[in-house]
């Protein structure tokens, strides 16, 4: 269902009176407001940031002068632009309900329970036994999108191909599920080590399994590959965030000098606003 503007005679010249008596912009302001309440609703978290949940899309946006897609929503519901459209954050605010909004993932400690959001309107809830699918905010439970990050599609077990991994370290050829053939058994490893292949795998395995219970750990940890020239360390971590964000993601470089710390913190906070 979409919804758009559409106003009669009548309405139109009340609302042009109200203009002249109150100012055009809170008049725009105030119907478009009715019409997004009339589409869905607003989302405030613990921080007040501002969301706006369009109910046919199952989406989460962010309310936010920087958001060029919900820039975008309200020109699709309204015609209007962000230079004509005078909607406060402020109105938001007071017709937001409180709820926490999430992104990727989410784990909830007492129900034992991970949410994986599809980035298509859909999540996933795992709790170790079964596999279960359900609309964005669905059970209070709210995604926003990545825009880095390419949708997924579940495939249940029964309905998958059987796929042969190549190029897998002898040492651990075929042992292990596909995601661990694909990413875990594809890397070097130091043969020199104090720990065994096994476990150097089964360690870098465990990091990469950490990566979706991001808001939970109290200590992030953080990986770090150290190898010669050519030893696979990029291509690991390439194919392993193209097999969880899509085929958009991708392995840079950092110089390491002060410029390059520079860049290294914009680059994460560009990522933090995605």
């Amino acid at each position: 269902m979409k919804y758009t503007l559409r106003l009669d005679e009548k309405t139109y010249h009340l609302l042009k009176g109200v203009a002249r008596l109150r100012g055009a912009s809170a008049v725009i302001a105030g119907v478009t407001l009715r019409l997004l309440l009339n589409c869905g609703k607003f989302l405030k978290d613990e921080l007040n940031n501002l969301y706006y949940f369009r109910e046919d899309e199952k989406r989460v946006y962010e309310v936010s002068d920087k958001s060029e897609e919900f820039e975008g929503l309200l020109y699709d519901l309204t015609g209007l632009n962000s230079k004509t459209q005078s909607l406060k954050e402020a109105v938001a605010l007071r017709h937001g309900e409180e709820v926490s909004v999430y992104r990727d993932f989410h784990y909830d400690k007492e129900r034992g329970i991970l949410y994986v959001y599809l980035q298509n309107g859909e999540y996933l809830t795992l709790d170790g036994e079964k596999v279960e699918i359900w609309p964005n905010g669905a059970n209070g439970i709210y995604f926003t999108r990545n825009s880095l990050v390419e949708p997924l599609k579940y495939i249940p077990p029964k309905k998958r191909e059987k796929i042969e991994i190549l190029r897998q370290i002898e040492e651990q050829r075929g042992d292990g599920n596909l995601f661990i053939q694909a990413v875990y058994n594809r890397t070097s490893y130091d043969p020199n080590s104090e720990l065994s292949i096994r476990q150097q795998r089964d360690l870098l395995a465990l990091y990469y399994y950490s990566v979706p219970f991001g808001d939970f750990l109290t200590t992030v940890p953080i990986l770090s590959l150290v190898g010669e020239k050519g030893s696979a360390k990029t291509t690991c971590v390439r194919f392993f965030g193209r097999m969880l964000y899509g085929t958009k993601f991708d392995v840079t470089s950092v110089d390491s000098n002060a410029q390059g710390e520079r860049d290294f913190v914009a680059m994460l906070a560009k990522i933090g606003h995605s």
